[in-house]
């Protein structure tokens, strides 16, 4: 059952509308008159009256009067001839017909205070009669209100609730929507199927589309479809209106088809954890999106899955604080969103002199020193010294894969751990060699240059959930360069070498074991 009819009095205390708020639905739903040959249309009517009012104070209900008019007119609900309807009312209230009038009483005084109970009534096998039309159901309701500010006093109070009697077999089937999700900016595809003879519309979120798309002068069909594209607001509700004219009556019949078709909204939620870590502190980034269709992480993470979590390395450098970007695209619309969260470079939090763990590549030799310069004769200069070897390279640090506990996500650890991924240091450059014997003695020879450092290894940090947590602190870098060799004495100190180049840094992969 459809498209229910409902009655109240806009405020309790005005004497001619009722305290209570009054529903009418039938079955079927659109109610048919009955044809004017054969057999006659029958119908279920249910009446429900409850206590809608926002302060819930309950309503002293003494009795409530259902009752319709007979006769053979478009007004008229039921022929007169027609046979009594069934009845059956609420449990602990009693229902007494009269021909088409139908009274409702309380069996105690408890069943009649309605607060957030309801009272139903429920005709069945109403025969309705053969003209089309509106007719009315009217309800007389004797009740108080004493609990109320100001109290309402004890009144009969009534309204008619509209029943459209619609031509014989007319019929409306339910407004269909595929997908009945999407994302924003998406479409669905509406669809019914009813009787001919009526206008269709379909109502959405302030609009009207009462013709076949690209056609102005072509109404929309009584069976058909419809795509509605850049759905944005969640929830959309869409509504056919079906409306049949019947002569003699100004306002034509009307029943609706409803359905809700949900449109995903983006929604970001990002965290960092902790907000407050040593130089060169691990922080674990975590997201959760829905509807999106990309995420970055900016600086440092970039393109990242549209939820999930990564450990950090927040470097020392940069200033106090550090600002983590998450971009999230919406997916449909492509709109962006964008949540940012601080973390704080706290230079208080020191880890231990003593690495926890160390992955470093082995320091590459010094140079020899130069060969000294041969002697001069008698009376003759010596000669230069010799040119010293350049320091040799630093080892690069091996691939290691560490397994140590759980992040402290607290800000405030109690244990932290230093955790070293360097290359090997160059070696030293050789002295140059010195001049030798003579007058005057010779020149010394060159500096050897620093050998060049070793470069970082790939380190693995898999943190287990299990064991003590641990802030940590990461030192990664490349090896330093060796330094420069000093040129070797003798009439002229010979120049130095170059200090050695340094090596690049490592790469240190943090997850979750």
């Amino acid at each position: 059952m459809h498209d229910d009819q409902y009655g109240t009095a806009s405020d309790a205390g005005v004497a001619s509308g009722p305290l209570l708020t009054y529903i009418v639905s039938t079955d079927p739903d659109p109610l048919q008159a009955s044809p004017a040959t054969g057999a006659p249309s029958t119908a279920t009517l249910t009446i429900v009256a409850s206590n809608d009012q926002a302060n819930q104070s309950a309503v002293d209900c003494e009795q409530i009067v259902v009752s319709f008019k007979p006769g053979s007119l478009p007004t008229d609900l039921s022929p007169s001839s027609a046979a009594a309807p069934g009845m059956k009312a609420t449990d602990c209230w009693k229902v007494e017909a009269d021909e088409t009038t139908f009274t409702l009483t309380p069996l105690t005084k408890a069943a009649g205070e309605v607060g957030k109970s309801s009272v139903t009534l429920v005709l069945t096998d109403v025969t309705i009669n053969t003209e089309p039309g509106t007719a009315n159901l009217t309800i007389t309701e004797t009740a108080s209100q004493p609990t109320a500010s100001p109290p309402v006093p004890k009144a009969e109070r009534s309204l008619d609730l509209p029943i459209g009697k619609f031509p014989p077999r007319f019929r409306v089937g339910e407004l269909d929507a595929r997908p009945l999700t999407v994302p924003a900016g998406g479409s669905t595809t509406l669809s019914w199927n009813g009787s001919s003879g009526a206008t269709y519309v379909v109502e959405f979120d302030g609009k009207t589309i009462d013709h076949v798309p690209d056609k102005p002068n072509e109404p929309l069909p009584s069976s058909g479809s419809l795509r509605i594209d850049g759905l944005k607001q969640n929830p959309t509700v869409f509504n056919l209106v079906v409306s049949v004219k019947v002569p003699g009556q100004a306002t034509p019949l009307e029943v609706v088809r409803s359905r809700s078709v949900s449109v995903e909204q983006l929604t970001v939620d990002f965290a960092a954890q902790p907000l407050r870590v040593a130089p060169n502190g691990v922080c674990k980034l975590t997201w959760i999106t829905t509807n999106a269709s990309a995420c970055r992480i900016d600086p440092d993470v970039g393109d990242v899955p549209t939820s999930g979590s990564v450990y950090v390395i927040v470097p020392a450098t940069g200033g106090p604080t550090h600002v983590y970007t998450l971009t999230a695209t919406e997916a449909g619309s492509g709109h962006p969103d964008q949540v940012q969260r601080t973390v704080t470079v706290d230079p208080t939090i020191v880890p231990p002199q003593v690495p926890h763990v160390i992955n470093t590549g082995l320091p590459g030799p010094p140079g020899a020193t130069g060969g000294r310069g041969p002697g001069g004769a008698p009376g003759r200069p010596g000669g230069s010294g010799e040119r010293a070897e350049n320091g040799g390279p630093g080892l690069n640090a091996p691939d290691t894969v560490f397994s140590p506990g759980p992040l402290d996500l607290s800000g405030s650890p109690e244990q932290i751990m230093l955790i070293q991924n360097l290359g090997g240091a160059g070696g030293k450059g050789g002295t140059g060699g010195a001049g030798g014997a003579g007058s005057p003695p010779g020149a010394g020879g060159p500096g050897g240059d620093g050998g060049p450092g070793g470069d970082g290894g790939n380190l693995t940090l898999r943190l287990g959930s299990e064991g003590p947590r641990s802030a940590y602190v990461i030192e990664n870098r490349g090896g330093k360069g060796g330094t420069r060799g000093e040129g070797g004495a003798g009439s002229t100190r010979g120049s130095p070498g170059k200090r050695g180049k340094d090596g690049k840094a490592g790469t240190v992969i943090i997850e979750d074991a």
